[in-house]
């Protein structure tokens, strides 16, 4: 498992076998190296989604998957965050124990499902699916009280389907729909 980040950390990441240090919009592998790419909390911090996706697309097998899992723009932790400055985000992390070092820019611009197919198939991508999931309200447990009307969103959203919309995550799943490299007759 190869894993890719824009700081040194990723080098010294144990559950990768290997870690490099890159942009999104510039990886350093040849042309259909991977089956499968994945990124889990990434795509909010992309600000220029074409150069991301084409590189995806690049490293990507014919009929390679890329699977996401990135925070909802329209979920109430996002638009807060949107609402907010970063340097309320850096205290907030570090009172929840995390390094200032660990706040990133955020963009939101590839987290709606719309978003998504959009951009993705503009670069081949064809979709196999989404999935709306919304989890515990951890970001609610500073008080008893905020971690119940949390818990109770969670509740709702998650027994109507008509509101899957508003759920915290996006699971999205695309095949790279480009053809595979005719050899020479």
């Amino acid at each position: 498992m190869v894993g890719v980040d824009l700081t040194p950390r990723v080098i010294d990441n144990p559950l990768l076998d290997r870690g490099v240090v890159a942009d999104l919009s510039d990886l350093p592998f040849p042309d259909n190296t991977f089956d499968l790419v994945f990124s889990i909390y990434v795509l909010e911090h992309v600000s220029d989604s074409a150069p991301v996706i084409s590189e995806i697309g690049r490293v990507l097998k014919p009929g390679g998957l890329f699977l996401s899992l990135t925070p909802n723009r329209f979920h109430y932790v996002a638009l807060l965050s949107r609402l907010t400055p970063a340097t309320f985000h850096t205290w907030w992390i570090a009172r929840h124990g995390r390094a200032p070092r660990d706040t990133f820019p955020t963009f939101y611009k590839l987290n709606t499902r719309r978003a998504l197919r959009r951009q993705f198939a503009s670069g081949d991508f064809e979709l196999i699916g989404f999935d709306m999931v919304e989890g515990l309200p951890g970001y609610l447990a500073f008080s008893l009280p905020t971690f119940l009307v949390g818990a109770a969103y969670e509740r709702i959203v998650n027994a109507h389907p008509s509101l899957s919309g508003l759920r915290s995550n996006i699971i999205a799943i695309f095949r790279n729909a480009k053809e595979a490299p005719r050899g020479r007759g």
